[in-house]
């Protein structure tokens, strides 16, 4: 099934996909006009990304990368910063 997997372009689509706007809101406990700021910021919240896939592989879809908010790969750990922000804190007095 995985070489037949559709890919998510917007954040339409994926409220499309899974009943809406409204079915999405209930399905994460999330009020509408929440759920409806994904939309107008043309983006996920990351926060989401591990139940936003899960609810969309038994689909046969998947999320494309440019609908979360990070330049970074949604599928990638995000890098740990080290030292550059606490150093300059450190230097500053704070």
């Amino acid at each position: 099934m995985f070489g037949s997997m559709v890919e998510i372009q917007t954040v339409q689509e994926l409220f499309d996909a899974l009943g809406g706007a409204k079915a999405v809101a209930e399905k994460f406990g999330l009020s509408r006009s929440a759920v409806g700021m994904w939309k107008t910021k043309g983006h996920l919240p990351l926060k989401f990304f591990r139940e936003l896939t899960a609810a969309s592989a038994p689909l046969g879809l998947t999320i494309s990368d440019g609908l979360w908010p990070s330049k970074i790969s949604a599928r990638e750990p995000r890098p740990f910063r080290s030292g550059s922000q606490s150093q300059d804190a450190s230097e500053s007095g704070a």
